[in-house]
């Protein structure tokens, strides 16, 4: 047979699909006739029956003839994609771009290859190299792009890849793309509904949430966001509509119910409100910490002291110990008429809190049930009076008695808002001075010295230590010598004390483990062990965003460090940063200010290193 009509034949039978008939008619010719045009049209036929490790067989076969041609590159690449070895695949492709760099097939196929080795990349959400890395591929593909659908895709990924590292404003850019270029089915709306909400755009999260339920009406996910997404924006009663849907589509969930819950608690209907909290708790099996705490914030609040007290007990078997919780517990107590019992639980919520309202407030607390008991007011001055009477007992010298009254006495003044350290002090130190010398008191003084008087740092060092001596080992302690030795520059005892808080926070989940790893990340850099102050810094900074707090404090340690490295990109990029959080307070803060020269001058210097 001629060779063109040979040709012809082949690309007739290629029209129809009849592969086979290919490669039999291919294999029955001779030798001597089968040229590389022919086995390359073979090797195309066993790929098209899917035959892939046959035709890379019979590619290889002419390799040395072949290797620097489009089409056999190609081919190659197609056998290798099919196979789902992309890295190999990649390696033909780029081939044959570089030798014909217009071809949309193989543009295709170099898109398709780079969103596919992005999906074989696993990574966990710390894990900032692998993500890194599954994004460069991704960024890969878009240079490949031919089409509106290609973009469409390419797009999508990558929106999904940046909602996966919560960089929610650079994937609702690309999900908008796709969209304007006409994707317009579930997954793209619910996407982007999800993507507004965490970037707080709750109107026009709804919107595309809405979108999404009009494609799938029963698809009880997206109730449960729309409902969500109410719930954030007030609308009680239009959340409560979409998590009825839900339920009656069969999502009797933890979740559901307690969205439901939650909404009834907001309309103020609390006995709707315990029905559906209740009805959670049955699937969480009293293991949920923040639906246990509902609960008892409920009863509480329609004076069901006793239901209270059961999940509070519940409550203190999981471990929660906060300032809230002590504080409930105390609120239950005093509805109880347990009024001693109430102010521990007070005095425990205000070892563990730190802002102010709070802590007025409990103290308000105290004063309460000490009025209950014969007025908060009064306490100081009949303790006194009775430490007068003990004074004046020449019989006995009452030791026990002078130490525990003077140690409540000074106790007392301290818990006052705004009184005078100084008389704390004063009675902390008679109790000392009479022989108390436990953790305790040692740490009362260390307090009251470090907290609330002035230039008394190194004093108030002293008794922390001596109470740690004795045995006082909590976060607390902790974390007030830590921060007082950052302020005297012992920043190697700094470090040993933040970390002890630290583990502390871990085992208790209080919520302070950004803050205290930004102490950490500070106290490094000022030990010059900069790699690592940096890492802590980053990890601080990435807890920061995800609780919705600025990061400043990190931006601008993080930018020091880089830039005593060298790093003049890093550290340029956390100084615009840190510039840019501040925003116009840095104009009233002279402290700030300074810094913020001595930060431009260090990065400057790497522009211009003399």
């Amino acid at each position: 047979m001629k060779k063109d009509t040979l040709l012809e034949k082949i690309k007739d039978l290629s029209d129809l699909d009849k592969h086979q008939e290919i490669i039999d008619t291919i294999e029955a010719l001779p030798t001597k006739e089968i040229n590389n045009e022919l086995i390359g049209k073979l090797a195309r036929a066993y790929i098209m029956i899917q035959n892939y490790e046959k035709a890379i067989e019979v590619l290889k076969s002419i390799e040395k003839e072949e290797k620097n041609t489009m089409l056999w590159n190609y081919r190659m690449g197609c056998s290798y994609f099919y196979l789902e070895d992309y890295e190999k695949a990649e390696e033909y492709f780029l081939k044959a771009y570089n030798l014909e760099p217009e071809d949309e097939n193989i543009k295709d196929f170099l898109m398709d290859i780079y969103i596919n080795l992005s999906k074989q990349v696993k990574f966990g959400e710390d894990d900032l190299d692998n993500q890194k890395k599954a994004l460069n591929y991704a960024l890969k593909a878009k240079d490949y792009i031919t089409t509106d659908d290609k973009k469409i895709e390419c797009y999508s990924y990558l929106a999904f890849l940046y909602n996966k590292f919560t960089e929610y404003s650079t994937a609702e850019e690309l999900l908008k793309k796709a969209i304007s270029l006409g994707r317009d089915d579930l997954w793209i709306h619910s996407e982007l509904g999800y993507c507004l909400g965490e970037l707080n755009k709750l109107e026009e999260s709804l919107e595309h949430y809405l979108r999404a339920i009009e494609i799938e009406p029963s698809n009880t996910w997206l109730l449960s966001q729309i409902a969500w997404t109410y719930r954030c924006l007030g609308r009680y009663e239009e959340a409560l509509k979409e998590n009825f849907k839900a339920l009656d589509l069969g999502e009797n969930s933890e979740w559901v119910y307690v969205e439901i819950g939650y909404c009834y608690k907001e309309l103020n209907n609390y006995d709707k409100a315990l029905k559906y909290y209740l009805e959670a708790n049955k699937i969480s099996k009293d293991k949920n910490v923040w639906l246990l705490s509902e609960l008892v914030w409920l009863y509480n609040g329609i004076e069901k002291y006793e239901n209270a007290l059961e999940y509070l007990k519940k409550l203190e078997k999981l471990g929660r110990d906060d300032s809230w919780f002590n504080s409930e517990y105390g609120f239950c107590l005093i509805g109880l008429k347990k009024y001693n019992e109430a102010i521990e639980k007070y005095n425990r919520a205000l070892e563990k809190e730190n802002n102010l309202k709070e802590i007025i407030r409990y103290n308000s607390q105290i004063g309460f049930c000490y009025r209950l008991l014969g007025k908060y007011e009064e306490a100081i001055e009949n303790l006194k009076k009775v430490l007068e009477i003990i004074n004046r007992d020449k019989t006995n010298d009452n030791i026990d008695e002078k130490i525990f009254l003077n140690s409540q006495i000074g106790w007392i003044y301290g818990k006052i808002e705004n009184s005078n350290p100084e008389e704390a002090l004063y009675y902390l130190n008679v109790a000392k001075e009479l022989g108390r010398d436990d953790e305790w008191i040692n740490a009362e003084i260390g307090w009251e010295l470090g907290y609330k008087a002035v230039g008394k740092d190194e004093e108030a060092v002293k008794y922390f230590e001596r109470a740690i001596e004795l045995g006082r080992n909590d976060e607390w302690i902790w974390i007030r010598i830590a921060d007082i030795y950052f302020d005297l520059k012992r920043y190697e005892d700094a470090l040993k004390a933040y970390n002890k808080a630290y583990e502390f926070e871990c085992l208790h989940n209080e919520g302070q483990a950004s803050l205290y790893i930004r102490k950490i990340g500070k106290t490094l850099r000022r030990l010059g062990r900069y790699e690592e102050a940096i890492e802590k810094l980053l990890e601080s900074r990435k807890l920061s965003l995800e609780e919705g707090e600025k990061a400043e404090v990190e931006d601008l340690e993080l930018s020091y460090c880089y830039a005593t490295l060298g790093d003049r990109d890093n550290g340029e990029k956390y100084m615009k940063l840190f510039i840019d959080s501040v925003g116009v307070r840095i104009e009233n803060d002279e402290k700030l200010k300074k810094e913020l020269e001595e930060l431009k001058e260090m990065v400057n210097m790497l522009y211009h290193p003399s």
